[in-house]
């Protein structure tokens, strides 16, 4: 991304200055950087300040005529701004902070505007478990505090949406003709999609993986809320242990059960079938286009504890 692609300075100080500043005193940009860690949306770094000296270091990205994508699982940069906005604003954990909406209209231009976490690093990648239960615990914290309490803008995970993945792997004959037994897990999957929207529902990032949690000390800031959903908070916990050695995966559980059910009725056969369900959805979801030939054994595996014969 170049940064002459991005609104020009004059512009972005006007815009900064109605949102950061007060009367009188103008931002200074100091620098613009762009963000090399984005994929889908440009994105850039900002440091600026007020006359005063105040300093502001500021995450951006940008509309840049990008709308929702992927099946709707995406909901786009303005659909990323209202969960900021109307409901991560509310929730009392660690988190990076909303600093609010730009709009440039000659160009039809959004900008969302967070603070730049300066000091944190990806989750990815990184040798302590530590942070993997601490991400796991602040994800269930996450789901108790929001548990059907939405507000309706929020994308919900219904039967139609399910259905739109499997009946993508049912359109690839190639694949179900090598991989014969693949048929009877979706059709599994298919009669039983009720145990997944009849679960009860909350807010879940959508694709809690380890490169959207970054962390610093012992705090968890999960970021890139654009597949926010009202969902089964299980499809959180499955990505998060996707793909990871069994010891690690049951130390993950733990933390996310000790942590969401401490004080409830605990029914562990229907919490592990909604998590197999889940960790079905997300194989489903995300096989393509990568096809990714080690999600075959996955899927055996989820097969195998659901019974499916």
């Amino acid at each position: 991304m170049e940064i002459n692609t991005l609104p020009g300075n004059d512009l972005l100080v006007d815009q900064l200055t109605n949102l950061l500043s007060v009367p009188g005193e103008p931002i200074e940009i100091i620098s613009r950087l762009p963000f090399k860690g984005s994929s889908t949306f440009p994105a850039e770094i900002i440091h600026c300040k007020v006359a005063r000296g105040k300093m502001f270091h500021l995450f951006g990205k940008y509309l840049a005529g990008l709308g929702p994508n992927n099946h709707g699982h995406r909901g786009g940069v303005e659909y990323e701004i209202k969960i900021y906005d109307e409901v991560l604003r509310k929730l009392p954990l660690s988190k990076a902070r909303y600093w609010g909406k730009c709009s440039f209209p000659g160009t039809n231009e959004i900008l969302l505007l967070m603070e730049y976490l300066e000091g944190t690093y990806s989750l990815k990648g990184h040798p302590d478990i530590n942070h993997y239960l601490r991400a796991a615990a602040w994800v269930a914290r996450l789901h108790r505090f929001f548990e059907n309490s939405l507000p309706s803008f929020v994308k919900v995970y219904d039967r139609d949406y399910y259905f739109v993945w499997t009946n993508r792997m049912q359109n690839e004959p190639a694949i179900l003709g090598a991989h014969p037994w693949l048929t009877k897990v979706i059709r599994y999957f298919n009669e039983h999609v009720d145990i997944l929207t009849k679960a009860p529902q909350t807010l879940i990032h959508g694709e809690y993986y380890s490169k959207n949690i970054l962390v610093r000390d012992e705090d968890v800031y999960p970021v890139d809320w654009e597949s926010a959903a009202n969902a089964p908070g299980e499809i959180d916990l499955a990505s998060i242990i996707e793909a990871r050695r069994e010891e690690v995966v049951t130390q993950i559980k733990k933390s996310y059960i000790d942590t969401r059910f401490s004080d409830v009725v605990f029914d562990e056969a229907v919490f592990e079938k909604r998590l197999c369900m889940a960790q079905l959805y997300l194989h489903f979801r995300f096989f393509f286009p990568k096809k990714e030939e080690w999600r075959y054994d996955h899927i055996r595996a989820l097969a195998n504890k659901l019974n499916i014969t």
